[in-house]
Parts: C-alpha cells; sequence; structure tokens
C-alpha cells in the first residue's frame, strides 16, 4: 500500500490560488456561453420564428431580452476578465514569494541540521576525551609499563567516539594511527597503533616516515599540524617531498584529507610523535578557521594533547625506581 505523504504549505497555498484561477474562469465560461451566446442566439433566433404579437409583442419581447441577456453577459465579461488577470498576476507573485520562502526556509532546515552534527561531534568529542581519561589512568597500574600496548589501548578506548567527531560515515576509507619518533639519524617515525575502515588491513606492514617525509615526517620536523582537504593536488604532493619508493597508487584516493597533528610533551621541543588521521573524502578535514573541516580535525588535536600526556607518564614511569622497568635517559 502506498502511503501519500500530506501536502507542503507551499502546494495547499498553490492549489488554493489554482481554484480561485479556475472558479474565476469557469464563471467567464459560463457568461460567454449562457448570458453572451445564448442572448445572440435567442435575439436571433426571435427574428426567424413566428412569434406571436398580439396581445403582447412576443418576438419583440424574446429579442429584447436576448439583447439585455448578450448586453449584460459582456459587462459581466469585462469585470471577470480584469479580474481573472489580477488572479493570475497574484497567483504569478505568490508562487514566487512562496518559492522566496521555501528557499529561506531550505537554508534554516540546512542550518539547523549542521548544527545539529557539530552539537553531536562535540558531545562525541567530550565523551572521547573523558574516556582516553580514564584511560590514561588505568595505564599508570601497569606493570612494567609499556608504552606501545598503552597507545594501542589508548586507541581503542577512544575509537568509537573519535569517529563520530571527525564525521566519518558509511563508505569513508578511513584511518587513525599513532607514530612514535625513533632515534637515529634521521630520526624515524614508526607507526605503534592503527585502527582503519577495514579493519583486515590493521596487520599489514607499514611504512615508516623519516623527519621531513610526507604528512607525517613533515608534521613531526615542523612541530606543527598539517590539515589539508585534498592531498591530490600536485602542488601539495611536492610539498610534502614523499619518496618515489614510499609512494604508492592507491595513496591518491585512500588519503585525499588528512588532520596530522605533532605530539608534543609539557617541556621538551621535539615531538614525541604524531597522530593523524586520513579520510578518502576531500574536503573531511579543512584549515580553514571555523570551518566544519577544522571542527572534524579538533577530534585530533584533543587526541594529541591526551597521547602527549600518556607519553610524558609513561617517560616518569619508566624513571621511577620499583616501577619494574629499565630507566631511560632520554627526555
Amino acid at each position: 500500500m502506498t502511503i501519500l505523504a500530506p501536502p507542503t504549505l507551499n502546494q495547499r497555498i498553490a492549489d488554493q490560488l489554482l481554484g480561485a484561477v479556475a472558479w474565476v474562469r469557469d464563471v467567464s465560461m459560463f457568461v460567454k456561453v449562457v448570458l453572451v451566446a445564448g442572448g445572440a442566439l435567442i435575439s436571433g433566433m426571435a427574428r426567424l420564428l413566428p412569434l406571436p404579437v398580439s396581445p403582447i409583442d412576443l418576438k419583440d419581447l424574446v429579442q429584447g431580452g436576448g439583447l439585455v441577456a448578450a448586453f449584460l453577459g459582456g459587462v459581466a465579461l469585462v469585470f471577470l476578465d480584469k479580474n481573472l488577470a489580477g488572479s493570475l498576476k497574484l497567483a504569478t507573485d505568490a508562487t514566487a514569494e512562496l518559492q522566496n520562502v521555501q528557499s529561506t526556509l531550505a537554508g534554516l532546515d540546512a542550518a539547523f541540521e549542521n548544527a545539529q552534527t557539530r552539537d553531536r561531534q562535540l558531545r562525541a568529542l567530550r565523551a572521547a576525551s573523558v574516556a582516553l581519561r580514564g584511560g590514561i589512568e588505568k595505564s599508570l597500574f601497569r606493570a612494567p609499563p609499556d608504552e606501545t600496548a598503552t597507545m594501542a589501548e589508548l586507541l581503542d578506548i577512544g575509537l568509537d567516539e573519535l569517529q563520530a567527531a571527525m564525521g566519518f560515515v558509511a563508505g569513508d576509507v578511513w584511518t587513525i594511527s599513532i607514530y612514535r619518533a625513533e632515534p637515529g639519524a634521521p630520526v624515524s617515525l614508526r607507526r605503534l597503533a592503527t585502527r582503519r575502515s577495514n579493519r583486515a588491513e590493521e596487520t599489514q606492514p607499514s611504512r615508516e616516515w623519516s623527519s621531513g617525509q610526507g604528512h607525517i615526517g613533515m608534521t613531526w620536523l615542523r612541530a606543527a599540524e598539517v590539515v589539508l582537504e585534498d592531498v591530490t593536488d600536485p602542488a601539495i604532493r611536492h610539498a610534502m617531498n614523499t619518496p618515489a619508493d614510499k609512494d604508492t597508487p592507491s595513496d591518491a584516493w585512500r588519503y585525499k584529507s588528512i588532520a596530522a597533528v605533532p605530539v608534543i610533551r609539557d617541556g621538551v621541543a621535539e615531538p614525541w610523535g604524531v597522530v593523524i588521521a586520513t579520510s578518502s573524502r576531500a574536503g573531511q578535514f579543512s584549515p580553514a578557521p571555523l570551518s566544519a573541516g577544522s571542527e572534524r580535525a579538533e577530534a585530533m588535536r584533543v587526541f594529541a594533547g591526551l597521547i602527549a600526556l600518556a607519553a610524558s607518564i609513561h617517560h616518569i614511569l619508566l624513571n621511577t625506581p620499583g616501577s619494574g622497568a629499565k630507566p631511560t635517559s632520554s627526555a
């Protein structure tokens, strides 16, 4: 059974206007047929028919009545045609005004929907922050301290809320990863944990990035976030300095938009590492202030701050006697 949707305000008003115009048109047609044409027909037939003239001249009476009817019909048509033209103009103006109103309402609906979407994303980000702080507190009791395991756990703890906060939807190809800087010449960024839209890909070998190489290496080198709407832009690809042996054909459609943020611990100038989110949808993230893409990138900024907190706590635990871990002299 087909369920018909109720008519919109625009449809109801348009139907009323069309009905009024149709009524004027029908009355005008009635006057033309009955009064004008009928009066003329009666007047003409009165001339031809042998009507009695005594005691009343029916021929003159009928002929005169027909002429009067035709005259009245003509007068009525003058006003009806004027009303019809006015009604048509009113209908045209009202339709144009209704279209403006509908366009304004559609804009308000879109703005309200965007506000609701941003509210959901902010709520998800707040929930992710609370959950991650709980995970960091839990890591204090890990013995011996294990930074790799802690980072993987934190990513799992905040995964659902981070996805929602960044607006990932079904059909998107996305990744969220944590990279740690490993000492060397040059410094190498090694992936500690990753989550992907296709979970089967998470066990595949990952690429390591040297300082200044690709989005990850460039983020670490500059100690500043790299947020891009569309990395397929040739100028951007060139600026990211991706070595040819690390540039795969699938990168162009898998990683169109990125939000990479350095993980910087308090009091340490050199970043501990980088967190990065990627999306196959161009415009998912944006560097433009106050834009929807920038708000989605905010999730990575918050995530980077919490990972920095976890890394700082791990460093303290490593250098705390009795922690069960081998102390380190690294900053």
